[in-house]
């Protein structure tokens, strides 16, 4: 369970003890795990049920290969009745979104 205080702060509560933990207290790549769930859950609240696209950059940087094809399959979830944009450098996840959705497009820009 995620909650923010009044000054926008986010906590964890544990389901098992109910204790509190301040975010910035966990790992870079929890807490943008926190983030990537409330900016999908606010692109749902916000929308008022229309379908906009979700666009990420690097959002997945401090992932894990398990939450990294944890997000690639929600992602694909997602994708199925919106858009998804994902920028990123990172070849890890290049790989990982074509295991996940091979018939998606791909397009990679040469600096």
């Amino acid at each position: 369970e995620i909650r923010a205080d009044d000054n926008l702060f986010l906590n964890t509560i544990s389901p098992e003890t109910l204790g509190v933990t301040s975010a910035e207290l966990l790992s870079c790549g929890t807490v943008d795990q926190i983030y990537f769930a409330l900016r999908v859950a606010m692109a749902e609240l916000i929308t008022n049920g229309e379908k906009l696209p979700i666009i990420m950059d690097e959002a997945f940087a401090f992932y894990d290969d398990v939450r990294s094809m944890e997000a690639f399959r929600l992602l694909d979830k997602l994708s199925s009745d919106r858009q998804i944009l994902l920028f990123t450098c990172k070849s890890r996840e290049i790989e990982m979104a074509k295991e996940q959705k091979p018939d998606a497009r791909y397009l990679i820009l040469e600096a």
